[in-house]
């Protein structure tokens, strides 16, 4: 699957092609049987005693903000990029190693030969998200769903789940949630490298709004593994090792 939007200035044009050719984009189909995932993707708008929830949709529409950010050499926006990096691979980690669990599960029950439980009504969905970590949260939400149908076929067949692993089923969504959540808490303040080594004013309102940056981000040691091609020139050869996308 291709989870990432090339922009045309990767390619080199040929001769009488316009300058500025289509952005090539990618579409996905996604299927998925239970509300819980369904919930994830949309969102829930807060409401009088309950807190709203960031959907993968709402989560896509406001990584365009960071990717700006990062394309024009703001530190923050690489930290932001970096949360949601790690936060997805702990997230496809923790999915995969409860899917292994659950399977083995499944396989002691040697009397029946046993399909995991799907929707009579599943939400088919064709997909163009904007950015690569939107492609990534919507692999983990469908690994999501996965683990849900795995546990209710497990209780459908009367099986007890051990408790530790119970509450590592009944946690994981708040998993997904809270990466989903993290572009919310980013500024996209116009802000680069420069600005924050320099301590410019609009710096000290990035801090106070999104705390010290780590030393070796701000140097751009360590920088998100995808990332936009910078329109500014990077502040060390660091980044030259990482891999570079960009998005519409």
């Amino acid at each position: 699957m291709n989870t990432q939007h090339l922009d045309s200035a990767l390619n080199a044009p040929s001769a009488g092609t316009p300058k500025t050719a289509a952005t090539l984009r990618s579409r996905v189909g996604v299927v998925l049987h239970t509300y819980q995932a369904q919930n994830l993707l949309q969102g829930r708008k807060a409401q009088p005693g309950k807190p709203g929830i960031m959907g993968l949709t709402a989560f896509s529409e406001r990584l365009k903000a960071l990717w700006h950010g990062a394309r024009h050499d703001d530190p923050y926006a690489d930290w932001y990029l970096l949360k949601i990096e790690r936060g997805l691979r702990h997230c496809e980690h923790q999915y995969q190693t409860l899917i292994k669990a659950l399977d083995q599960h499944l396989a002691q029950i040697e009397e029946f030969d046993i399909t995991i439980a799907d929707s009579g009504q599943p939400q088919t969905l064709s997909l163009r998200l904007a950015n690569p970590y939107a492609f990534q949260g919507l692999r983990r939400l469908v690994e999501y769903d996965h683990v849900i149908r795995s546990e209710m076929t497990l209780k459908h067949l009367g099986t007890v789940l051990p408790e530790s692993l119970q509450a590592k089923v009944d946690n994981s969504g708040r998993l997904l949630r809270r990466v989903l959540s993290v572009p919310q808490r980013y500024c996209l303040l116009n802000i680069d490298r420069a600005a924050v080594a320099q301590g410019t004013a609009q710096a000290s309102v990035a801090q106070k709004r999104m705390g010290v940056i780590p030393a070796d981000i701000l140097s751009g040691q360590r920088l998100p593994a995808i990332r936009p091609l910078s329109q500014v020139e990077p502040s060390t050869d660091a980044s030259s090792s990482n891999q570079e996308a960009t998005s519409a």
